[in-house]
């Protein structure tokens, strides 16, 4: 019989954890069908959606490969995300009309996105656009401290 191993995978769409000149971090991935399989039943007005949570936890996996160990005792830190925004939802579609599309000369941004009864939101060439942004991401020290009760 063939062993198995398990692996550790911090999140489905992690690629590698780059370092930016500013310093913060970023991570590329191209969402692959096995990762996608996470996602397909996940869907507003018929198209598949990206949930918050799976923002919010890229965020955590891409600060734990990337931002170095606080020290402390080992392995004794947590990730910590402040002051989450989500701008826009993350519509996610094969890219078949927009493909063909453009190989017939048409305007990309005159293209439907392909996302159900919800149109993906077109920016001109090399304007990013943002899904979810936090105020700060960070390792830390210790156990997590909650920093209020919300169910008071």
């Amino acid at each position: 019989q063939k062993s198995f191993e398990w692996r550790k995978i911090y999140h489905a769409l992690v690629g590698g954890v780059g370092g930016m000149p500013e310093g913060g971090l970023f991570t590329e991935t191209v969402i692959s069908p096995t990762a996608m399989r996470m996602y397909t039943d996940h869907r507003v007005m018929g198209a598949v959606v990206l949930p918050g949570v799976s923002h919010v936890s890229l965020m955590a996996a891409t600060g734990s490969i990337g931002f170095p160990s606080p020290g402390g005792l080992a392995n004794d830190w947590h990730m910590s995300i402040k002051e989450t925004l989500f701008e826009r939802p993350y519509i996610v579609n094969s890219g078949a009309e927009l493909i063909a599309a453009i190989s017939a000369g048409m305007d990309p941004s005159q293209v439907g996105g392909g996302g159900g009864g919800m149109q993906a939101a077109m920016l001109p060439v090399g304007v990013p656009m943002t899904y979810c942004r936090a105020t700060g991401v960070g390792k830390e020290r210790g156990q997590i401290k909650p920093t209020s009760d919300w169910t008071k």
